[in-house]
């Protein structure tokens, strides 16, 4: 019975197309998912993110002047902005604290090492 659940469960993973970043970034561009669309891209898959509420959004504000205040421009606080995790991974912490870069990142997402909440 469990080798039959085994078998099925990775039948099921050979037919999955994982999306990389590269892919989710043109189906963004090309306009499949909505400006207003509140998705991100975990492990090559399109996960819908949860709403944020009143005091989802208080914490968030007070983790990002705790910490903007502790980095003492040594790092950069980031509130609700992409961050890249191999090539099948862009998720949009509710704040990441990243490395500090004198262009802030313009041309580039960024990436691990980073903490986020």
């Amino acid at each position: 019975m469990i080798t039959n659940a085994l078998r099925a469960l990775a039948e099921h993973d050979d037919r999955r197309h994982r999306l990389s970043i590269e892919d989710y970034h043109r189906i963004g561009e090309a306009g499949i998912l909505a400006p207003e669309a509140r998705v991100e891209l975990i492990e090559g898959e399109i996960i819908d993110m949860a709403a944020i509420g009143t005091r989802r959004a208080r914490c968030v504000n007070y983790l990002d002047m705790t910490f903007v205040v502790a980095a003492c421009r040594q790092a950069i606080v980031t509130v609700q902005n992409p961050v890249c995790i191999g090539d099948f991974t862009e998720v949009q912490p509710d704040l990441a604290i990243v490395r500090q870069r004198a262009d802030f990142y313009v041309s580039t997402t960024p990436g691990p090492p980073f903490f986020g909440v």
